[in-house]
């Protein structure tokens, strides 16, 4: 059936099919529970066949924990302008998270986390919404009129795409330092993080990274790496409360006297001390 109607009228059909029924006066109630079947092509895709027994297994539950990992990272990818880390938390939301729980409470949540961040980030640099959706407003009509989680994933990767075009500064480093910071800033939190698997990224070599790094930035890159690690372990601290060595594993520093030597070599107090005064 998908295929003739594909072929002759180039219509993609989704097609529920319910679980068996034995008795006639079952039929009813069974076509109104079929009939909802459909719906969940928002996340299952257009053009598929939904069986009644494969939905029931697929439903799963995502812990807080997940989601409040996924906010935290998209709130540090726009604040470090790193689009591939940002596009990597919402194709993992929509196209992994949403469609395991398959719940339309959690799409309209994450929908109204990222519509916030887009009008905070238009308010904060002072963007017309003309510049990105070519109208003065959000088109919030079209938002909705989308029929699945991969389609919303693309609407919003598109439109941050086009804010943080908008919003990056002008270069001020070479193109393989540039390289360099945005690799740090979007794998911190990787404990194996290190110069020569930077320089390995920017294509050259750790003798030659470092040098050019510390003539254009003024500092060494490992420092740099240290100094950011900290301030994100800061931000951490103030607004969460994960226990210190959590912090610790979430910059990629996993010993905790490790993370407190350096920690208190940068701010010149001890972590402990740090949170005792937030």
């Amino acid at each position: 059936i998908q295929f003739s109607i594909w072929s002759q009228h180039k219509i993609s059909v989704t097609i529920a099919i319910s679980e068996g029924i034995h008795k006639l006066e079952h039929l009813v109630d069974t076509y109104q529970k079929t009939h909802q079947m459909i719906q969940y092509k928002m996340f299952l895709g257009k053009g598929k066949i939904i069986f009644y027994h494969d939905l029931i297994n697929k439903v799963a539950k995502i812990s807080l924990n997940v989601t409040d990992m996924r906010l935290r990272n998209i709130d540090n990818a726009i604040e470090n302008k790193a689009e591939s880390a940002l596009k990597k938390e919402i194709i993992q939301i929509y196209c992994h998270d949403i469609k395991g729980v398959m719940q339309y409470n959690y799409i309209d949540y994450m929908n109204m986390f990222l519509i916030r961040k887009i009008i905070e980030l238009c308010e904060g640099h002072q963007i017309e919404y003309h510049q990105i959706f070519q109208m003065d407003y959000i088109p919030f009509t079209q938002l909705k009129a989308l029929e699945t989680v991969d389609d919303i994933a693309k609407w919003f990767l598109e439109v941050f795409e086009k804010i943080l075009k908008l919003i990056s500064p002008t270069p001020k480093y070479s193109r393989k330092v540039q390289d360099a910071l945005q690799f740090i800033r979007e794998n911190y939190g990787d404990s194996q993080l290190c110069l020569t698997q930077i320089a390995q990224v920017c294509g050259t070599n750790k003798v030659y990274l470092s040098r050019i790094f510390k003539g254009e930035t003024g500092e060494n890159l490992t420092d740099y790496i240290q100094n950011y690690r900290i301030e994100k372990a800061k931000k951490l601290i103030d607004g969460t409360n994960y226990k210190l060595y959590q912090v610790a594993e979430q910059v990629g520093l996993q010993n905790a006297s490790q993370f407190s030597v350096i920690f208190k070599k940068i701010t010149g107090i001890s972590p402990l001390q740090y949170k005792s005064n937030s």
